[in-house]
């Protein structure tokens, strides 16, 4: 696969790298997409600067528990076809989020095997799937998703969702390579 649209080559500029350290560890080499958003300098120091990407992504305001949180982003991954977040998050910090390997391999398939996940995280892939989908979701789905969520934390959740879609977005577009952060 070929970059349609190339992240800033390394080493990166002083302010750059010192704008990516506050992000990513500086012991793993940045990833392509974070040095492609760094194209747009503005854009990125801005998302950095107010803290709206972070150590474990995008929009992490602690309101999401951090394995539910992860999950969600795996699964918009999947349904958005995003390969590349996918391997990247698998790569890095889904484990230290809690997702078992075992959860990794079954998160991929469109119909997930329900003995995996518990109550709440089945209630947001239903709402996911759809959503993503044809953004079309029906009342008995958003009724169960309202059994294990109040509204404001299904707001944080389709925010989140849609942030994430984004990042599909914008891979898609990029056709960025994927990182191997894999030893």
């Amino acid at each position: 696969m070929k970059n349609r649209i190339k992240p800033l080559e390394k080493p990166l500029s002083a302010s750059t790298q010192e704008l990516m350290d506050k992000i990513f560890p500086s012991v793993l080499p940045s990833p392509n997409l974070y040095r492609l958003v760094a194209k747009n300098e503005a854009l990125f120091g801005e998302l950095v600067e107010s803290k709206f990407i972070g150590k474990t992504g995008l929009y992490d305001r602690k309101r999401i528990a951090p394995d539910l949180r992860e999950k969600i982003v795996l699964r918009v991954c999947v349904i958005s076809k995003n390969d590349y977040e996918f391997s990247l998050h698998e790569d890095t910090i889904s484990a230290q989020m809690g997702v078992t390997n075992e959860q990794l391999k079954d998160i991929k398939n469109l119909k997930y095997n329900s003995e995996l996940w518990n109550e709440k995280e089945a209630a947001v892939f239903d709402v996911i799937t759809p959503l993503l989908q044809s953004e079309k979701v029906e009342d008995h789905i958003v009724e169960n998703l309202k059994l294990y969520f109040s509204e404001s934390e299904i707001i944080d959740i389709i925010f989140l969702v849609g942030l994430y879609h984004t990042v599909s977005m914008m891979v898609n577009i990029a056709q960025l390579e994927k990182d191997n952060y894999k030893q």
